[in-house]
């Protein structure tokens, strides 16, 4: 009897025990904390100020937020273990949306991370969320480089620019290398002669360019190598420098031309950088036409092969000119997603038609003319249409199949109008979003 006693009251003290850790414990509640943004996007780089929002996933049928904390860390091993530069506490809100956090002390170019839990409508909280980060950019008066472009005369090429600099090795180690960029109409960035965001096409957005334009923000820390590097240009028209369809100069703010800034911050807290200006070269590219409408002309003969690589002979290009006319007056963060490439489409064969067409077959659905004899050192035009194909040069979006017209009505059309003649060189088309 005093045995089956003895187990009763072990039972008991068990039951105790377990009931009690569980109104100790912190993460009482199933719900998670997930998709964290901050102004909107997933980890973004060169943002103008921190806004931060999530979502709750939850089992339990009108799950209510009651109260939520944020923790900002300079580091991701200091957030893990605690070691914030801030901490909003515990605030009482449903809020989940447009969160400012009250703090003065951050800087640009400079990775934060940030994570955040919260409590439910009975007070219970919820697991730390998986960390995200996010990096300040550069605002309008911080700017030290100066608009830049090219010598512009009739029928001109698109410019190749580049610049060389060298990361010092004396010990110091690379904290963080930013590099905020704006090419208008648009550009490519490319460091050590390979193009820094492959999947970026397009940038930065449209905008009304006499009042302002966006830049984008690219983080090539792991890219640099010690010594010497060489930044790289290639600009296209984009819808800054559009004057060929609709009219001559109708659309046309001006030629091509950008804004460039390195900063490069180390871990003693120096600061170094490499921006747009007088000592930059430039050379005609290959790229001989580029209407963001109109179609592109490329002259695979007047390629610069490692023209943005270090040690490259420049010695015949030109000094940059500081460009005038139409100027943003301020220059903002590009706070979306780009337009990025999502698919890459390669021929599946290729065969020469009894008219001495070149056809190029990509997939059931997909198939190109080349109206010309197939060579690779051969001027090719590339034309895109409303289903969006686009290649390499990534300079233009096009709706018409030929530069002699372009309207939108043909859309129904497109299954026909794929098979009209159509000159291209390089076997790789893309899709993109």
């Amino acid at each position: 009897m005093q045995k089956k006693i003895s187990i009763y009251v072990l039972y008991l003290l068990i039951g105790v025990f377990l009931w009690g850790g569980c109104l100790g414990r912190e993460d009482d509640t199933a719900a998670q904390v997930v998709g964290l943004k901050c102004r909107g996007l997933v980890d973004p780089i060169g943002i103008d100020e921190p806004i931060f929002s999530w979502q709750i996933v939850s089992e339990e049928h009108g799950f209510i937020q009651s109260a939520w904390e944020i923790e900002i860390a300079s580091s991701l091993k200091a957030l893990e273990t605690g070691d914030c530069i801030w901490s909003s506490g515990r605030v009482e809100s449903e809020q989940q949306q447009f969160i400012r956090p009250i703090i003065s002390e951050l800087e640009k170019s400079f990775k934060y991370w940030w994570r955040v839990r919260i409590w439910d409508a009975n007070s219970k909280v919820t697991a730390w969320s998986k960390p995200a980060s996010f990096v300040l950019g550069i605002r309008s008066e911080e700017w030290k480089g100066l608009w830049i472009t090219s010598e512009w005369k009739e029928n001109s090429s698109m410019p190749y620019f580049r610049k060389e600099f060298k990361v010092e090795d004396d010990g110091r180690e690379v904290e963080s290398a930013i590099v905020y960029f704006c090419g208008l109409g648009c550009g490519d960035l490319y460091l050590n002669g390979a193009l820094v965001d492959q999947s970026r096409v397009l940038d930065p957005a449209q905008t009304n360019y006499d009042k302002y334009a966006l830049y984008s923000s690219f983080d090539i820390t792991s890219q640099l190598i010690r010594g010497y590097n060489c930044l790289g240009v290639l600009l296209g028209e984009g819808w800054y420098g559009q004057g060929q369809v609709w009219g001559e100069n109708v659309m046309k703010y001006g030629n091509p031309l950008f804004r460039l800034q390195l900063e490069l911050v180390y871990t003693d807290g120096t600061i170094e950088r490499v921006v747009s200006d007088e000592s930059w070269q430039w050379a005609p590219s290959a790229l001989l036409k580029s209407n963001i409408y109109a179609g592109e002309v490329y002259d695979a003969t007047k390629e610069k092969l490692g023209w943005s690589n270090v040690g490259f002979m420049a010695d015949k290009w030109k000094q940059v000119v500081v460009a005038t006319g139409t100027i943003p007056c301020e220059l903002r963060p590009q706070l979306v997603e780009p337009i990025r490439l999502i698919k890459e489409l390669r021929a599946i064969k290729k065969w020469k038609d009894p008219a001495g067409n070149w056809v190029f077959d990509f997939e059931p659905g997909y198939r190109l003319y080349n109206k010309f004899p197939y060579c690779f050192s051969h001027i090719f035009h590339v034309l895109y249409c409303d289903i969006h194909l686009y290649y390499e040069v990534r300079h233009n979006l096009l709706f018409s199949l030929s530069q002699l017209f372009y309207t939108s009505f043909l859309l129904p059309l497109l299954p026909r109008l794929l098979q009209l003649p159509m000159r291209i060189q390089v076997l790789n088309l893309y899709f993109y979003s």
